[in-house]
């Protein structure tokens, strides 16, 4: 059984179903979840230490966070919080 709750646009946010197993039931939220990139993408990464930021090069990485790490390795930055990792489309 699949209940949805409210009307309009805000009904595809409260789906719930109910599985039966056995004499007992099961809930299972349906709502959506973001996707997570499963293969890497390219990343451009500059350096903010002034204004405007400098750009230093293109990593391939699956999120931003590890796009910087690989950055900071591959370009020898010190403080990787002065970098800022940008997905390319």
């Amino acid at each position: 059984m699949l209940n949805v709750s409210g009307r309009g646009a805000d009904a595809s946010h409260h789906r719930i179903a109910h599985l039966a197993t056995g004499n007992k039931a099961q809930r299972v939220d349906l709502m959506a979840r973001k996707p997570q990139p499963s293969e890497p993408s390219s990343w451009d990464i500059y350096l903010a230490r002034h204004t405007p930021a400098k750009f230093i090069g293109t990593v391939e990485a699956t999120d931003a966070d590890a796009a910087i790490e690989q950055a900071a390795k591959l370009y020898n930055v010190q403080d990787v919080k002065k970098l800022i990792s940008v997905r390319r489309l």
